[in-house]
């Protein structure tokens, strides 16, 4: 398996008034979960179901309280500062506000070879192919690349937030609400070009979604996540 969530757990410690004592809360509760490599795994839950969480602690932007997550065999909160580095190359997020998520003040090729410089994936001789290989991959020009956030219609910076996630050549998406903020029309055309990307790329996807019926067409397998506990 490429990922495999062992008994997870993660308990927030809350006070619910003041002068009043510390409450412990169980946002998850011995999640266990497993992604094969290709494979589209769907989580749904509603608002406050722990779902944000659960990627959170994949990205390990929070640690669990306890439990284990295994990536490609390895368990990722064991991992060296160096190893650390290169497995944030291979696992991205798309988060569900393009409005948000890109910097509206600077042009997608800039937004894009910050990422590449960051993560050193190609040099300065290069990059200029490869920000145009990045926008045609998500079904953009290579004159978008002039272009500001605030020029684009939301599935159009959706597709850039994607292109952003992709310049690192990651094998692993979590795909948080990516398509919540558009309308029907647009949140079809955001999934078609999830699906050929997947084709193209060898992607795997964790996909994390309120939208029983869209989920259910996109991916190869559904959970549900209930009050913090997950449900086949």
């Amino acid at each position: 398996m490429l990922l495999s969530i062992s008994d997870l757990q993660k308990d927030f410690w809350v006070r619910p008034g003041l002068g009043k004592p510390l409450t412990r809360v169980e946002v998850l509760k011995k999640i266990n979960l497993t992604v094969a490599k290709g494979e589209i795994v769907g989580i749904l839950g509603d608002s406050g179901s722990g779902k944000s969480t659960l990627a959170k602690i994949v990205l390990r932007l929070l640690p669990p309280s306890s439990g284990k997550i295994m990536y490609d065999g390895r368990d990722i909160f064991g991992f060296s500062k160096q190893e650390t580095s290169l497995w944030r190359k291979k696992v991205q997020i798309v988060l569900q506000n393009p409005f948000r998520s890109l910097p509206p003040r600077r042009r997608v090729a800039d937004i894009l070879r910050e990422v590449i410089h960051y993560h050193h994936v190609k040099n300065r001789a290069e990059e200029k192919d490869y920000i145009a290989q990045l926008l045609r991959l998500v079904g953009l020009s290579e004159d978008d690349g002039s272009k500001f956030p605030f020029q684009f219609s939301g599935g159009e910076r959706q597709r850039v937030a994607i292109a952003r996630s992709l310049a690192v050549n990651p094998e692993f998406l979590i795909l948080d609400e990516p398509t919540s903020n558009l309308d029907l029309s647009i949140q079809a055309q955001v999934i078609n070009v999830l699906t050929e990307l997947r084709q193209k790329l060898n992607l795997t996807y964790l996909f994390i979604s309120h939208d029983r019926n869209l989920a259910a067409y996109f991916c190869d397998r559904l959970v549900e996540l209930k009050e913090g506990s997950l449900f086949p």
